[in-house]
């Protein structure tokens, strides 16, 4: 049996090797040195319940968590008898009185807006246009939303 390992294929296996190191010690790096904080699960359900449900509105399923190493994102989803701009209109009036700064609406085409306070994102999108309005609130922290929100 030939154990001889071509010079090419010991070098990719070496390449291979020093990116994955490369890669977990960067990881660590940025875990560790907290350049990605990240909210806690408590401060974002805090965040949300601290805005008033819209009257006409009921939960539709769990609230939904996303907990990754360096970005959370809760989710609630709603639907509501009242329609996309009322509602657009009070979850405007209930961050701003909660101390959020508006980032405005999406430019992807989808109906949202969107809000920054101490490096959370917090937002309302919109599923449907008419009545039974189907919207999702959601609270991001870390990656991405402390970048844009700081």
């Amino acid at each position: 049996m030939d154990l001889k390992v071509s010079r090419r294929i010991g070098l990719l296996v070496s390449i291979t090797a020093m990116v994955v190191v490369g890669y977990i010690s960067w990881n660590q790096m940025i875990a560790g040195s907290g350049a990605y904080p990240v909210a806690s699960k408590e401060e974002l359900k805090a965040e949300l319940s601290a805005l008033p449900l819209d009257a006409g509105a009921n939960a539709e399923g769990e609230l939904e968590l996303v907990d990754r190493f360096t970005i959370a994102t809760l989710n609630q989803t709603y639907v509501s008898t009242h329609t996309r701009d009322e509602i657009a209109r009070d979850y405007d009036a209930a961050f701003r009185a909660n101390g959020w700064t508006s980032t405005g609406d999406s430019a992807r085409g989808e109906h949202a807006v969107w809000f920054c306070k101490k490096g959370i994102h917090g937002g309302v999108v919109f599923r449907s246009e008419s009545a039974p309005v189907v919207f999702r609130v959601s609270m991001t922290s870390g990656g991405w939303a402390r970048s844009r929100c700081g």
